[in-house]
């Protein structure tokens, strides 16, 4: 946890740095069903995009309470549609939960 809110203080005083850029954070999630198609997509439509979306959702509140303005940031959830490793992975799947931050020109 403390690792955590490491990353995001000094996430929130580099994105300060960019005061004209906006950001873009788009979570993903990590799929328990992968080996079974019929089990695996209502799992992406029900859970996982929702839960991708409130992990990217929920780092905002995090940089907003830092001081970025909400504004600035916007929000996409993609579930476990981009995955770093397979999530059959059972070893490094953990990498597939994630938010990613791109940076765009205003």
């Amino acid at each position: 946890v403390s690792q955590n809110m490491s990353t995001l203080d000094r996430l929130a005083e580099k994105f300060s740095k960019f005061p004209d850029y906006k950001i873009h954070l788009i979570g993903h999630a990590v799929m328990i069903n992968w080996d079974d198609p019929n089990l695996g997509i209502p799992e992406q439509r029900a859970i996982l995009l929702p839960l991708s979306k409130a992990r990217a959702d929920a780092i905002v509140k995090a940089l907003a309470a830092r001081g970025i303005d909400p504004a600035r940031m916007s929000t996409e959830g993609v579930g476990a549609t981009q995955q770093l490793v397979p999530d059959s992975d059972l070893v490094n799947r953990w990498k597939n939960r994630r938010v990613e931050f791109y940076l765009e020109k205003k």
